[in-house]
């Protein structure tokens, strides 16, 4: 069980920008999150919103013992699109700055940092870097570096076509985006996952930029087991074939790459005890990808067991979907559709 702070103020209903968290037993660390959010040092006021999703270990008694406002769906609701959707629909602020649960803001001024590119009105939305966990092993901190990079960068798509993967990468573990555009472009809740992509795609192409901001950095690294792995990468299998034009052989190509620039990195730093490690990880990941990319090969009734959200098979087929299916009734959220109140 979680260990409870005593203290509780009332969320400020002025503030400019929303700090929106989706939570499901977040555990222990959830309690650095919080901490580390009232004590940035933000020029302007935010409000903290906290949506659980049926957690049993203590997340939203101690979520309530800060100034956030809480709010709980139940647990068959989840949907990664539908909960983003509805924590901004319960937005104040005209910023909308989404943070994982398990995504632990790194110095006082990270918020300022994350939400600052977003005065410049090409830019439509932010991403800030995710670094190891103190106890991450070798292949989780070269996966994180390889995407999140020391380096700023900056993205647009004017003037090209269908985008591949690497041209929009963008991550809601913790990023930021003007809530005007969101209205324009909700999140699309019949995905299965990877519906950041998906909105980076739509924004990029209808002319705006995203901004990564590596100084905007929270700690942030999962050890997933073999089968984890194995059913995380077939859910972004069957993502990513609806998102990019990316063909299978790119991605394999893409893989070879990665495992590559991953062993020359585990050499260098005198780790080749890893490799084995390395490469049956990367068989894995391939092999849940590729399962995902092709599943509408695979019989119905075995994808529950492949996935790492069963939920998400279970609805009936949508055949107007090209992926997946509706894990909710896709519509105009409202309170009324099985959100409660918990504290506001």
């Amino acid at each position: 069980m979680i260990d409870m702070p005593t203290h509780r103020d009332v969320a400020d209903p002025g503030a400019t920008v929303s700090v929106l968290v989706p939570t499901k037993n977040a555990g222990v660390g959830f309690k650095q999150v919080l901490e580390a959010l009232f004590e940035q040092e933000f020029d302007g006021t935010f409000e903290v919103i906290v949506v659980d999703s049926g957690s049993t270990d203590g997340t939203r008694e101690l979520a309530a013992c800060y100034p956030v406002k809480l709010y709980s769906i139940p647990p068959n609701s989840f949907g990664h699109g539908y909960v983003r959707n509805a924590l901004a629909r319960l937005a104040v602020g005209d910023t909308l700055v989404f943070l994982s649960s398990d995504g632990i803001p790194v110095g006082r001024e990270w918020l300022a940092k994350l939400v600052g590119p977003l005065a410049d009105p090409c830019v439509a939305a932010t991403y800030g870097r995710q670094l190891p966990a103190a106890n991450a092993d070798l292949t989780e901190i070269y996966l994180l570096y390889h995407f999140y990079p020391p380096e700023p960068a900056r993205r647009s798509l004017r003037g090209q076509g269908a985008p591949l993967a690497h041209m929009i990468l963008f991550s809601h573990v913790n990023a930021a985006c003007k809530k005007a555009l969101w209205e324009q472009y909700p999140y699309n809740e019949r995905l299965i996952m990877s519906e950041d992509l998906e909105w980076s795609r739509t924004v990029l192409l209808a002319g705006y930029e995203i901004v990564y901001v590596p100084e905007a950095a929270v700690t942030h690294s999962h050890a997933y087991t073999l089968r984890g792995l194995f059913r995380r990468n077939f859910d972004s299998g069957a993502s990513l074939r609806a998102i990019t034009r990316d063909t299978m052989s790119d991605w394999l190509m893409q893989g070879t790459r990665y495992l590559v620039g991953e062993v020359q990195f585990l050499i260098r730093s005198h780790n080749s005890r890893y490799l084995v490690r390395a490469c049956t990880n990367e068989a894995v990941r391939c092999a849940g990808f590729m399962a995902g990319f092709y599943h509408a090969f695979i019989p119905r009734p075995w994808k529950p067991y492949l996935s790492q959200h069963r939920y998400h098979w279970q609805w009936p087929a949508d055949p107007e979907v090209r992926v997946t299916v509706d894990p909710i009734p896709v519509g105009n959220w409202q309170p009324s559709s099985g959100v409660e109140v918990l504290t506001e």
